[in-house]
């Protein structure tokens, strides 16, 4: 039969990737991209429950390609945590409409960074609270609502990068604390992870432990609901449309429903590339690797193209979370032997500007 095609979106060149869900496609816009769906390539599996060793082996394979894997051995405190989270995302999207608005992304919540002059400049369209369906300025077409609260608390004395907006009390009776814990399951998570990356580089485990990198993180914890609505690929109709996500790597747990497709290979033109169905598992995370930790790699641990298309018209929650260096850690490719860098030195705060200037969010 007659493969789909998918529109792709403007590029956007790596070294500005730096936005959780940040977009990146090949070609410019109105290009399209044909898609075979190759159900017999599996998806690569990480298990935290084998000896280290052979976790860093599975690891490094899977992030050499596709940047995309199954984690498992989960500890049952984060499950359950997931599981309550779930939840309270359903009971979240089911308020009415005024009530979510009120929570909407805007100044409060956005990213504020200094620029070059030391100037702090809030960058519109980034950060947390609520985005409506067409609300969120990257993924304006597509299907979803969404909520995400960045770290808290904040440390002693931390300049506030951002503001959270929280549902109150009386209207979500034990929402904040049951994000919360998910949140710090999550970030428990992925710092183990992040260990067991640098030795996948090569590197010691502690390597990304340095001051400066990840001890005041800016990563989210997100919300989406897809909308019960059949995708329309060929018109551009997408539940979320082709990106990669920015950060080091998001941990994405769903309800269950089908709809997530992964492009294992970028290289090729939009037209030669592939893209494959991923099947949740109820016991996994499911991690792909961001931009910044493929220019932290010199490219060598790509980040990963995705797409939501919704083959039937059920609704689809899932739970992001996008994790995150410091704004201002210096991100510099590490080289294998023999290597030249591929990428310039960057600062995820530069890169947040950088693209949003490009895109006129800022003028």
């Amino acid at each position: 039969r007659q493969q789909p095609r998918f529109p792709t979106t403007p590029s956007i060149d790596p070294v500005y990737m730096a936005l959780p869900n940040e977009v990146v496609g090949g070609g410019d816009s109105g290009d399209t991209l044909n898609v075979s769906l190759r159900r017999h390539e599996s998806i690569p599996v990480v298990d935290l429950e084998l000896e280290e060793e052979e976790v860093v082996a599975q690891l490094r394979a899977a992030c050499s390609y596709p940047g995309f894997f199954f984690l498992v051995g989960l500890p049952e405190s984060t499950l359950a945590a997931k599981d309550a989270a779930l939840a309270a995302a359903r009971d979240f999207f089911a308020l009415p409409p005024a009530t979510k608005e009120a929570l909407k992304n805007g100044p409060e919540t956005a990213y504020r960074v200094r620029d070059q002059s030391g100037a702090l400049v809030t960058v519109p369209g980034t950060g947390n609270g609520y985005r409506a369906v067409g609300g969120d300025v990257h993924f304006a077409m597509d299907s979803r609502e969404s909520f995400n609260v960045g770290r808290e608390p904040l440390a002693p004395g931390e300049p506030a990068p951002y503001a959270n907006a929280w549902p109150a009390e009386r209207v979500l009776p034990g929402f904040r604390d049951t994000v919360l814990a998910h949140q710090a399951e999550q970030e428990a998570l992925a710092v183990r992870l992040r260990r067991l990356i640098a030795q996948a580089l090569g590197l010691p485990p502690g390597h990304f432990d340095a001051p400066g990198l990840f001890d005041l993180p800016t990563y989210q914890t997100g919300m989406v609901r897809y909308l019960p609505r059949r995708s329309e690929p060929a018109l551009g109709k997408f539940a979320i449309r082709p990106h990669a996500d920015g950060g080091i790597f998001t941990l994405l747990f769903t309800d269950g429903e089908p709809g997530l497709h992964i492009c294992p290979d970028k290289a090729p033109p939009p037209a030669d590339r592939v893209w494959i169905p991923v099947t949740p598992r109820e016991d996994a995370a499911i991690v792909n690797l961001g931009t910044e930790l493929e220019r932290w790699s010199n490219g060598r641990f790509p980040a990963t193209l995705h797409a939501v298309v919704m083959e039937s018209a059920r609704e689809r929650l899932s739970l992001p979370f996008f994790y995150e260096t410091n704004l201002a850690a210096a991100i510099e490719p590490i080289l294998a032997e023999g290597e030249t860098p591929r990428y310039q030195p960057s600062t995820p705060a530069a890169n947040l500007l950088a693209s949003a200037l490009q895109q006129r969010r800022i003028v």
